[in-house]
């Protein structure tokens, strides 16, 4: 189960980084792209309230059922 709670909050983060980029410029590149994308909804937001906003991921009842049975 411990696998199942860790994986969403490194797969939710930034990509890691190529071309030569730092894990500093593949974080900002994300938060650019949600700010991007809270834009195009409406949400006037930007990257750097994003970045200071709490990172819950939260499971749904069919896989905390399948998790507590499995």
């Amino acid at each position: 189960m411990f696998r199942a709670l860790a994986s969403p909050a490194v797969v939710a983060g930034p990509d890691e980084p190529v071309d030569g980029r730092s894990p500093a410029e593949a974080e900002v590149e994300h938060l650019a792209h949600l700010e991007s994308a809270a834009l195009r909804q409406g949400a006037s937001v930007s990257a750097s309230e994003l970045e200071h906003l709490p990172h819950d991921i939260e499971f749904g009842n069919r896989l905390l059922l399948h998790l507590n049975t499995g």
